[in-house]
């Protein structure tokens, strides 16, 4: 069983309710502007973009598998056919297997 001190509560009154201290001064509603987006969307990207996204994808898993030769292999196909992102991921990955 669970026992409280019901005396401690008794006869203290409840503490007082104050106003929560927010500040919206960061805060911006103009929707205005509307910020580009970090990457182009699917439909916009390359034909090959999807195979090679799915390259690198391979090269990640034969990187967790230890398979370091396999991994740079396909990696250096990424950077010859990928867009800028992927082969910016693709270095990545080649600099970590060292």
């Amino acid at each position: 069983t669970l026992d409280f001190p019901v005396e401690d509560a008794v006869g203290k009154p409840a503490p007082e309710a104050r106003p929560a201290e927010i500040d919206f001064a960061d805060i911006n509603l103009n929707f205005d502007t509307v910020a580009a987006p970090a990457e182009p969307a699917p439909e916009n990207r390359g034909e090959n973009w999807h195979e090679v996204a799915t390259k690198l994808d391979l090269a990640r898993a034969y990187q967790e598998m230890g398979d370091a030769t396999g991994a740079r292999e396909i990696l250096e196909e990424v950077l010859r056919e990928g867009d800028t992102g992927q082969r910016e991921a693709a270095q990545f990955i080649l600099d970590q297997l060292g």
